[in-house]
C-alpha cells in the first residue's frame, strides 16, 4: 500500500504532502535544559534528521562528509525541542558574532521552517547563530518575508568540530488545524557564508518549483494537543523630555515632561484563533528610520511598518495592491484584532481609532499628502479562501472616517498557481472617497503572470488606476494611469566551484504608463523605461551589476527622454567586512523648473564586525543636478551606526544621521547659495530578554545649520525610557 501511494505521488509530482510522514518523538517526561551543551542523554529518545543535501550551490546533491549536520527532534506536548551538531572542515572559520535580535546578517546559521497547516503558503521560520542568537519571521509563498517576533528560548556555543545549539520552541508560537494529530511540513537548513555560501537542507529542492514550502518533509506531531488559552499581558511605560525651540533657535528650549502607560493584550483560545487588544498601545518607535532623500522627487517615500500590534498576524492581511499601510494610523489609542483560520478560510479584522488623520491624495504626475487635525476610526477586514499548492481567493474591506475625510474600499483577489513554474495574481478594488463634501468613485485592477524556472523567467503585469481611485489606509501614489510591466530573464551557473564566477544574470524589463481618464489626452504615454542588466555573481558573495537603461517622460505637458547608466557592486572583502556602492549618471529631469538636466549619483556602503560583539553601519551617498554644468543642487546623505553587544541580550547603539545640500537660490526656490545641513544623533542602551521584554533608554537630538550660524544648532532633544514586559496569566 506505501509503495502505491508513493507511485502516485511520484506521478502526479506532489512533494510534501506525499511524503513519506515521519513521527516525531515524544516524552512526557522531558527534562531538556536549553544551554548549548548536547548531552546525549537529553536527547536519546529523540528523532534524528541529516542535513543530506547541499541544496546551493548545489543542486540536491549529497552533502560532503566534512559539512555534516546532526540534527535531533522531540516534543512533550507543549514544546519542540531541537537540537544540531554543525561539523566544519575549517572550524575556526565559522562565521559567528553576538548581536540583536534579527539581525544575524551574513553570519552561520540554523534554521528551521515549519508549515504548520500544511498549505504552501506561509511558514513560521526560525534562525539561530552558532552562538544561539535568534530570528524569526513568516516566509510566504508568493510575497517574501514578513516581520513576526515569536517567544522561543536558543543556546549555541563553537566547538572543536564546528559548533552545536539547542533550541526550544513552545507550541504557543504556532497557529494550527483544531485537530488530534498535527501533520506539520517541515524543512531544516544550515549555511555557511565562506568564500563559496553554502546551504545543506533536510529535503530535497526543485529549482524549477517556486513554491518552496510546498516542498518541506512532512511530519506527525502533537497529538490532542490544545493551543493554552491563557492571556499574554505586554504593559509598557514610557517616559520622556523633550526640549523645544524654533527657527532662529535664538529663544530658550522649552522642556515638557511626559509619562504614557499601554498595555497590549494576546489570547489565543484555539490554535488556529488569535486576539489582540491594546489600550494606549505602545506605539513609540525607538529608533529612527534610515534617511532618504526626497529632493527631486515627485512620489512620497515608503517607510515600512515596525510597530508590534500591527506586525502581529500582518500576514493576514497582505494583497498584491498596497491597500493596507498601517503606518498611516499615526497616533492610535485603542486597537482591537482578531486572526483566525477554519479549515481553508483565513479570516482577519483589525480596528484602531486615531487621533489624528493622515493621508495620501494621488495623482497623475504627483502625490500630495494631508494631515488632519480630527479623529479617525480605522477597520480593515480580510478573507482568504485556500487552494492547492499555496493557492487562494481572497477579499478585502478597508474602511475610514472622520469629520471631513471618508474612504472605503473594497477589493478581490486571488493567486493560482498552474504549474510549478507558472503563476497569476489578479486583484480588483473599488473605492469610495469623500472629502469636504466632495465624493469621488474609483477602481483599480492589477494582473500579474510569472514564469520562473531555475535558469529562466518571464513575467508580464499590467495595472489601472482610475483617476478618482483612492486608497485611504494604503500606500497608493500614483492614478489615473494604465500601467504595462515586462521582462525576460536568463542565468548561466558555474558549477565549478573552485572557478571565481558563480553565475551570469541577464535580463530586459520594459514599463509604460499611459494616461487614464484624460478627456483629451487619455491613452497617451506619459512614462516608460526600457534596460539591460547584467549581473554577474562570484566568490566572497562578489555582485557586479552593469544597467543601461532609457527614460521617457511627459512632465507638465513637456515631453523628456534620455538614457542613465548603472553599475553597482558589492564584495565581501573578509569575514569582518562587506562593502559596495553605486554610481548612476546620465540626464534627469529636474522637475522644480521643469527642464532636462544631468544628474548623477553615488552611494558607498560598508559593514563591519570588530571582534565577537563589535558591528558598525556605514552608508554615504551623493546626489548632484546640474544644468549647462552649473550647479542646480548637491545633497549628500549620511547613515552610521556602531553597536555593542555585550551579550545577547545587553547592547549600546550610537547613530548618526545627516542629509545637506548646496542649492542654487534663484533656480530652486532658496534664498541663498549655501550649504544647509539637517542631522540627527541618538545613543541607545538596549537590554532583550525577549522579543516581548525588553528596556530602552537613550538620548536624541536633531539640529540645523546654514549661514545663519556658525555651528550646527540643536532645535529639539529627547531623553526617554521604554519599558516592555510580558507576562501570561
Amino acid at each position: 500500500m506505501r509503495f502505491t501511494i508513493l507511485l502516485i505521488c511520484a506521478v502526479l509530482g506532489f512533494s510534501a504532502q506525499c511524503a513519506e510522514l515521519s513521527r516525531i518523538a515524544f516524552s512526557k517526561e522531558l527534562s531538556i535544559v536549553i544551554d548549548g551543551n548536547l548531552d546525549g542523554k537529553e536527547w536519546s529518545e529523540a528523532t534524528k534528521i541529516d542535513l543530506d543535501f547541499e541544496t546551493w550551490p548545489g543542486d540536491s546533491t549529497p552533502t560532503e562528509k566534512q559539512y555534516k549536520t546532526d540534527v535531533f527532534i522531540i516534543e512533550d506536548g507543549n514544546s519542540l525541542y531541537i537540537a544540531a551538531k554543525a561539523y566544519d572542515p575549517t572550524p575556526q572559520a565559522v562565521n559567528a558574532s553576538l548581536h540583536r535580535r534579527d539581525r544575524i546578517g551574513q553570519q552561520d546559521s540554523f534554521t528551521i521552517s515549519i508549515d504548520t497547516f500544511g498549505m504552501g503558503q506561509e511558514a513560521f521560520v526560525f534562525e539561530v547563530t552558532p552562538l544561539g542568537g535568534q530570528s524569526d519571521h513568516i516566509k510566504e509563498n508568493n510575497s517574501g518575508d514578513k516581520d513576526w517576533d515569536g517567544l522561543w528560548t536558543s543556546k549555541g556555543k563553537l566547538t572543536e568540530f564546528g559548533y552545536e545549539i539547542e533550541i526550544e520552541i513552545p507550541i504557543s508560537n504556532f497557529r494550527f488545524p483544531d485537530k488530534g494529530i498535527q501533520n506539520w511540513n517541515i524543512k531544516f537548513n544550515r549555511d555557511a557564508h565562506r568564500k563559496v555560501s553554502k546551504t545543506w537542507s533536510s529535503s530535497k529542492v526543485n529549482r524549477d518549483n517556486t513554491c518552496r514550502i510546498c516542498q518541506h518533509q512532512q511530519f506527525s506531531l502533537f497529538e490532542n494537543v490544545k493551543q493554552t488559552s491563557a492571556l499574554l499581558f505586554r504593559p509598557s511605560v514610557i517616559a520622556t523630555r523633550s526640549n523645544q525651540r524654533d527657527y532662529p533657535y535664538t529663544d530658550k528650549f522649552v522642556s515638557q515632561n511626559e509619562t504614557a502607560f499601554g498595555l497590549d493584550l494576546r489570547w489565543s483560545p484555539s490554535g488556529d484563533q488569535v486576539f489582540n487588544g491594546t489600550i494606549n498601545p505602545d506605539f513609540s518607535q525607538v529608533e529612527a528610520d534610515q534617511a532618504q532623500s526626497a529632493v527631486n522627487r515627485l512620489f512620497s517615500i515608503f517607510y515600512s511598518e515596525k510597530r508590534p500590534f500591527f506586525l502581529e498576524g500582518q500576514d493576514y492581511f497582505n494583497t498584491a495592491m498596497s491597500l493596507v499601510h498601517t503606518r498611516n494610523i499615526s497616533d492610535p489609542e485603542l486597537g482591537l484584532k482578531y486572526t483566525g483560520r477554519f479549515g481553508d478560510n483565513a479570516i482577519g479584522i483589525f480596528s484602531a481609532n486615531d487621533t489624528i488623520t493622515n493621508f495620501y491624495t494621488p495623482g497623475q504626475f504627483e502625490n500630495g499628502f494631508e494631515s488632519l487635525n480630527e479623529k479617525s476610526s480605522n477597520t480593515v477586514a480580510r478573507y482568504r479562501y485556500s487552494l492547492d499548492e499555496g493557492s487562494y481567493l481572497g477579499a478585502l474591506v478597508t474602511n475610514r472616517n472622520s469629520t471631513s475625510y471618508k474612504n472605503q474600499v473594497v477589493s478581490l483577489d486571488g493567486f493560482y498557481r498552474f504549474t510549478d513554474s507558472i503563476r497569476m495574481t489578479f486583484q480588483y478594488a473599488s473605492s469610495v472617497n469623500t472629502y469636504n463634501d466632495v465624493k469621488k468613485n474609483g477602481d483599480a485592477l492589477l494582473v500579474e503572470y510569472n514564469f520562473n524556472t531555475d535558469t529562466d523567467w518571464h513575467y508580464l503585469i499590467y495595472k489601472e488606476k482610475d483617476l478618482d481611485f483612492n486608497s485611504g489606509l494604503g500606500f497608493i501614489t500614483r492614478t489615473g494611469v494604465t500601467n504595462l510591466v515586462g521582462g525576460v530573464g536568463h542565468v548561466w551557473r558555474i558549477d565549478d566551484t573552485k572557478n571565481f564566477l558563480e553565475s551570469i544574470y541577464i535580463s530586459t524589463n520594459y514599463d509604460e504608463e499611459r494616461l487614464k481618464d484624460s478627456a483629451s489626452k487619455n491613452g497617451e504615454k506619459i512614462y516608460s523605461y526600457h534596460d539591460i542588466e547584467l549581473t554577474i555573481t562570484g566568490r566572497n558573495q562578489l555582485e557586479l551589476e552593469i544597467r543601461p537603461f532609457k527614460l521617457t517622460e511627459v512632465y507638465l505637458d513637456t515631453p523628456y527622454s534620455y538614457n542613465r547608466f548603472y553599475y553597482g557592486m558589492s564584495y565581501r572583502l573578509n569575514s569582518n567586512l562587506k562593502v559596495g556602492g553605486y554610481y548612476e549618471d546620465g540626464k534627469q529631469t529636474d522637475y522644480s523648473n521643469n527642464r532636462l538636466a544631468k544628474g548623477s549619483n553615488y552611494n558607498v556602503w560598508a559593514k563591519v564586525n570588530l571582534g565577537e560583539g563589535f558591528a558598525a553601519n556605514l552608508e554615504m551617498q551623493r546626489n548632484t543636478l546640474k544644468v549647462n554644468g552649473a550647479r542646480i543642487f548637491t545633497e549628500d546623505l549620511t547613515n552610521a551606526s556602531v553597536e555593542y553587544s555585550i551579550n545577547l541580550n545587553h547592547h549600546l547603539r550610537l547613530t548618526h544621521q545627516e542629509i545637506s545640500g548646496i542649492f542654487n537660490p534663484f533656480e530652486y526656490g532658496f534664498f541663498i547659495d549655501e550649504k544647509i545641513e539637517d542631522s540627527a544623533y541618538q545613543a541607545l542602551y538596549i537590554f532583550e530578554h525577549s522579543s516581548y521584554s525588553s528596556i530602552y533608554v537613550g538620548y536624541s537630538s536633531s539640529g540645523f545649520r546654514d549661514s545663519t550660524f556658525n555651528k550646527t544648532e540643536i532645535s529639539e532633544e529627547y531623553f526617554f525610557t521604554k519599558f516592555n514586559y510580558s507576562f501570561s496569566l
